[in-house]
C-alpha cells in the first residue's frame, strides 16, 4: 500500500483528505500491525517549537522573568491564547456589541 493511504478503498483514500463516517467496527489504521516497542519514542516540544504550532511571530518575546526557566516558558505558552484565537474571539465581542459583521483580517 503506498505511504500516506489508508486501507480503504485498496489504498486509494489518501490520509491529509477527509474521509467518510467511522463506524465502530475498527477498520482503518496507518501501521499494520503493533510496532515494537523499541521503535516509539517520545520527545517533549522544545519552547520555540510550541509558539511557532501555536502561531506566534518567530521574533515575539517573552518575558525575562519567564524566558529563564524551560519549564515556566513551556507553561507560558500552555497558558497562553494564540493571535489566530485572540483575533476571533475580539472579533466576536466586538460584533455582538455593535451587531454589524467584520471583515477577516488579510
Amino acid at each position: 500500500m503506498p505511504l500516506g493511504t489508508c486501507a480503504d478503498n485498496g489504498g486509494t483514500q489518501r490520509t491529509d483528505a477527509p474521509i467518510g463516517t467511522l463506524t465502530t467496527r475498527d477498520r482503518y489504521a496507518l501501521v499494520g500491525g503493533t510496532p515494537p516497542v523499541e521503535s516509539c519514542t517520545f520527545r517533549m516540544l522544545e519552547p520555540h517549537e510550541i509558539a511557532a504550532g501555536m502561531g506566534f511571530p518567530r521574533d515575539y518575546k517573552v518575558p525575562p522573568k519567564v524566558a529563564k526557566s524551560k519549564r515556566k516558558c513551556v507553561r507560558g505558552w500552555g497558558n497562553a491564547v494564540p493571535p489566530g484565537m485572540a483575533e476571533v474571539l475580539g472579533s466576536t465581542v466586538i460584533e455582538a456589541i455593535t451587531g454589524e459583521p467584520l471583515e477577516p483580517a488579510a
